[in-house]
């Protein structure tokens, strides 16, 4: 069997759309891990915040008292 032109052609076409189906779950598994990310980041975030509050509140507790 010989390879013509246009046996190339679907070839060539197919390993793209192989190529493409490839990028894009690629590209949706990046979005989703930055997306998680982001909400690690941002819990954290949080939890700073609240420390601090805490420690703030602590401290005003303490200043009250004395």
């Amino acid at each position: 069997m010989t390879r013509g032109p246009a046996t190339a052609c679907v070839a060539r076409w197919e390993r793209q759309e192989e190529e493409g189906r490839r990028l894009k779950t690629s590209r949706r598994a990046f979005k989703e891990r930055d997306h998680d990310h982001q909400h690690i980041r941002l819990r954290l975030h949080l939890s700073y915040c609240v420390l601090l509050l805490t420690n703030v509140s602590e401290e005003l507790t303490k200043r009250e008292e004395t």
